[in-house]
């Protein structure tokens, strides 16, 4: 017997409500262009195909999400997160100023 994935019509989740992109980011704050970006990255909750040209989320996994998002910001030191997320980038004269004034002070 092969193992089956659930999928969001299974009777596993009889209550699953899906979001349209529009939805998604009115309860992310978010902007279209960006839940698209994260999702290409796994960084955000995959979407589905609902119809042609429509996308899909499941609604218990963007505010999964969003909760994961919240614990982790009230342990995080934001300061070293954001010289980590300018790091990603091509943002050196942005740390360098971070870092002088962490210096300085």
């Amino acid at each position: 017997m092969q193992n089956k994935t659930p999928t969001v019509t299974d009777p596993l989740y009889p209550d699953e409500r899906l979001l349209r992109i529009r939805d998604v980011a009115t309860r992310t704050g978010l902007k279209q262009h960006q839940i698209l970006a994260l999702s290409a990255i796994s960084d955000f909750p995959a979407s589905a195909v609902a119809a042609r040209d429509t996308l899909v989320w499941s609604e218990r996994e963007v505010l999964a999400w969003i909760a994961e998002r919240l614990k982790t910001r009230d342990h995080a030191d934001r300061r070293i997160n954001f010289i980590e997320y300018l790091r990603g980038g091509y943002y050196q004269n942005e740390i360098d100023a971070i870092e002088n004034k962490k210096v300085s002070r």
